[in-house]
């Protein structure tokens, strides 16, 4: 069986929330690249998605941006 390894694009933690986005394999998804955001190490959710790595990088800090005003 093959070993998923998807590229990583960016990674943060904001508190106890990890932000990560990724590129994925093209053909799992019209959208090859992913932000999820991973609580407290036990539930994970993706929160957004994209076509460009561009996008990616921006949705990336939209994330990392929202969670720390959240913080406040």
């Amino acid at each position: 069986m093959m070993e998923y390894k998807p590229d990583r694009v960016a990674l943060s933690q904001v508190k106890t929330t990890v932000i990560s986005t990724i590129k994925i394999p093209i053909g799992l998804s019209p959208y090859v690249y992913e932000t999820c955001l991973f609580y407290n190490g036990e539930k994970s959710e993706v929160v957004d998605s994209y076509q460009t790595e561009t996008d990616a990088l921006r949705g990336h800090v939209k994330w990392v941006n929202k969670l720390l005003e959240d913080a406040r």
